[in-house]
């Protein structure tokens, strides 16, 4: 997950997928900017071993010409992220645990701190 910031808008381009091994496979929940998306079409297009499993993308949802609707080695979700299922209940536990060592005056286990922030958005 790379801080959704200008300086990695396309970061993630064609000649990094590319070099991915045979039957490799792709995952981006991070952000979808990051991914500079012409490349990676026309590098899935000449590499139907690749996979690409896309929670995020810019814009979100992808123009309804998209060839990323198209190809057979893209599968798109809805930007959940991994928040589905028995995923809530562990952040529900966490955030729960995290208030009760507050109120009890215990060190905190899961907090943002500002400088957390300026590397990642």
């Amino acid at each position: 997950h790379l801080p959704d910031r200008d300086d990695n808008v396309g970061c993630i381009n064609g000649a990094m997928l590319e070099s991915m091994p045979y039957g490799g496979v792709f995952i981006n929940t991070g952000r979808g900017r990051q991914v500079n998306e012409k490349e990676m079409i026309e590098v899935l297009k000449r590499r139907p071993d690749l996979t690409v499993l896309l929670d995020v993308q810019f814009p979100e949802p992808p123009d309804e010409s998209s060839e990323l609707y198209t190809l057979p080695n893209v599968f798109m979700t809805p930007h959940i992220a991994g928040s589905l299922g028995d995923e809530l209940h562990r952040m529900a536990d966490y955030v729960i645990e995290d208030f009760e060592n507050y109120l009890n005056g215990k060190p905190i286990q899961y907090e943002v701190s500002e400088a957390m922030l300026l590397t990642s958005k």
